[in-house]
């Protein structure tokens, strides 16, 4: 499978690769952890909507493993889930790419954790059908390059509203490992749209609201379901946590035998 422009490019240097080459790197599988969508939908989402949510539509057109799908179907009436790649958990509504999707889907909402190469190509193509807003969870260097900036940050398309965890959400390649750690930030990046115009809450140039979602949440919001979730993984993947606590006992064992 041809590696699309623009794709593979977070983290190339220092993420640990299952197989050069394979969907889930091509297309930068990195399930989101329950806890931190519940805190999307619990913290950010009413700053913005002030919808009953059991009554609106949500779009996750990248939903991978359904990590944050499944969590997105317990506040809002409907969830539309597609990919532009089947991995095998009979949980899509289609598998196409999304900038492709069919011209009638145009949900309240699009919440969905993008490929980071491609997030500023699906951004476009999800203002144009979101009838309520758009989010998509992000490394917060997704406001840092040059070009974004230029595309969207320092014009029309600013975020009305950008959110980063006061706490790491940890994310690994090809499945959720609970118990694994990170040094990423990752921030919600949020359009509110009414009317196919983005509201502002703050209608300065260069500028728009910024909320911090508080930490102890991967606490409270974990569930003892969430545990369903952390077996879906690709084929070979191996939690992270697993391979470190295991690095940690090969190097201890070569400290009694030196």
């Amino acid at each position: 499978m041809a590696k699309p422009k623009g794709a593979g490019a977070v983290m190339a240097s220092k993420r640990a690769k299952i197989s050069d080459g394979q969907p889930w790197q091509n297309f930068e599988l990195f399930p989101t952890p329950p806890w931190a969508t519940r805190a999307f939908v619990r913290h950010v989402l009413p700053i913005v909507e002030p919808g009953a949510l059991a009554l609106l539509e949500a779009y996750d057109p990248c939903t991978g493993l359904g990590h944050m799908t499944a969590v997105l179907r317990e506040a809002f009436g409907r969830v539309r889930a597609t990919d532009i790649f089947d991995y095998g958990f009979e949980l899509l509504d289609g598998v196409y790419d999304f900038r492709d999707a069919p011209e009638d889907i145009k949900p309240d909402w699009i919440v969905t954790n993008p490929p980071f190469g491609l997030a500023t190509d699906l951004l476009e193509e999800a203002l144009k059908r979101a009838q309520r807003g758009v989010a998509f969870l992000l490394r917060q260097a997704w406001a840092e390059s040059d070009d974004r900036d230029a595309a969207i940050f320092s014009g029309d398309l600013r975020p009305t509203l950008v959110a980063p965890y006061a706490e790491r959400v940890a994310m690994c390649e090809g499945g959720w490992d609970p118990a694994a750690s990170t040094a990423t930030a990752y921030a919600w990046f949020v359009w509110r749209v009414e009317n196919g115009r983005i509201v502002r809450l703050i209608d300065r140039p260069r500028m728009w609201a910024q909320f911090m979602i508080p930490y102890g949440q991967k606490v409270a919001l974990t569930r003892e379901g969430d545990r369903r979730l952390a077996a879906r993984f690709v084929a070979g993947w191996v939690p992270p946590s697993t391979l470190k606590k295991a690095g940690k006992q090969q190097r201890d064992m070569a400290e009694v035998w030196a």
